[in-house]
């Protein structure tokens, strides 16, 4: 596994993984139906599970594939609408582009939930019941104007992309009161005699909990999963009331899939690996000389290929970045201009953007203002003070 050091220089926005796939379990709530965007990645089959974190709005794109929702209605857990930064599971087809997809189900929950109890905002970590979450510019803070106004104390909601016994976070939102804990990650230490595991430097019992999404398939170290508890840890040990895998595959049978993330477990090419907890089998992929001297553990990769009997073996393997530059997510939004204030600030579906920055295409920034108020997609890479900074803003 990679360490969490090494994890956090390829954080990023992104971690895809399309497969065919029942619903992962999550409790219903409405969205509005306008939609999301956000990047990903996609393939052609007849049904695909996208797996990312939302960074858009206008239409719903995951890891570059923007999915139409029209038709459905999401469900959301623990919390009331879909907002940019937060994970979700995308069940839809996708396009011969890979760009282009009809969701058949959107579904979205909180990776964690409870209070900090450590923070560095220097190297932009914190610990939520000693459990690590690893921050960067691309994440979006929520209720604090930035990362700097977060405390020890805190009580927050967080979603984002586990990884080998830490948490990359992609959007931390302040809550009021405190509420019932979830921990997602890795699972490391089992001990099923104990009926325990750890999460982090968390002990989970999970003797009295319900396991869902399992199907046949064991509980065992390195399986991802989403813990639930009605209590907060005591003396480190959170009793679990529900125990789920975070992501789903098929048992049986072959579908295809892609996965984005950083690898993990390298030794060579003709060895198995792991990227986003996926077994990969490139031994057979057509890579090029220079793509080989860049597969390494910690390197930022999308593979697509045919999944089957746990095991993807790839097709198609593309290079996105080295260990050490972290890929910065794009966050794009498409609507109409509200609640103009001035070029520094107004709202494009709900979120509220700087754009003095920003290079105009079709208009220049005094069209901002303008009576009926124009529509706009605004491009930006990170958040500053609660504002999406604009790199481009087309009319």
């Amino acid at each position: 596994m990679c360490k969490p050091r090494s994890i956090k220089a390829v954080c990023t926005r992104i971690l895809a993984v399309l497969a065919v796939l029942g619903a992962v379990s999550c409790g219903g709530g409405g969205a509005d139906s306008s939609g999301v965007g956000s990047g990903g990645t996609g393939i052609t089959a007849s049904d695909n599970l996208t797996v990312g974190s939302i960074t858009g709005f206008g239409s719903v794109i995951v890891n570059d594939v923007r999915y139409s929702i029209d038709s459905i209605t999401p469900q959301i857990q623990d919390t009331n609408a879909l907002a940019l930064g937060m994970t979700v599971q995308i069940r839809g087809q996708v396009d011969a582009t890979g760009l282009e997809g009809t969701a058949s189900s959107l579904i979205s929950a909180a990776e964690v939930r409870g209070k900090i109890t450590s923070l560095d905002k220097v190297a932009l970590t914190l610990r939520v019941y000693d459990f690590p979450v690893d921050v960067d510019l691309g994440t979006i803070i929520a209720g604090a104007d930035h990362f700097a106004q977060l405390a020890v104390g805190d009580e927050v909601q967080i979603h984002g992309l586990p990884s080998s016994g830490m948490l990359l976070a992609t959007r931390i939102e302040k809550i009021a009161a405190p509420s019932a804990p979830i921990l997602t990650g890795a699972v490391s230490g089992l001990d099923t005699g104990k009926t325990s595991f750890k999460l982090g430097g968390i002990s989970v019992s999970y003797g009295k909990a319900s396991l869902k999404g399992f199907g046949s398939l064991p509980l065992v170290n390195d399986t991802v999963v989403r813990v639930r508890a009605s209590a907060a840890p005591v003396n480190n040990v959170l009793q679990a009331s529900v125990v789920e895998r975070w992501i789903s595959v098929p048992e049986t049978g072959t579908s295809g899939l892609a996965v984005t993330g950083p690898i993990e477990n390298f030794t060579s090419v003709s060895q198995t690996f792991t990227v986003a907890g996926i077994t990969i089998d490139a031994s057979t992929a057509p890579l090029k000389a220079d793509m080989v001297k860049k597969l390494a553990n910690g390197s930022y990769v999308t593979i697509k290929g045919v999944y089957s009997a746990g095991v993807l073996t790839a097709t198609e393997v593309k290079f996105l970045k080295d260990s050490a530059t972290p890929p910065m997510p794009s966050y794009s939004l498409s609507g109409v201009v509200q609640t103009y204030l001035s070029v520094a600030d107004f709202a494009v579906q709900g979120q509220r953007v700087d754009a003095s920055s920003a290079v105009f295409s079709k208009g220049t920034a005094a069209k901002l203002a303008e009576t009926p108020a124009p529509k706009v997609k605004v491009v930006g890479t990170r958040f500053v003070n609660g504002l999406l900074i604009a790199d481009t803003v087309q009319f």
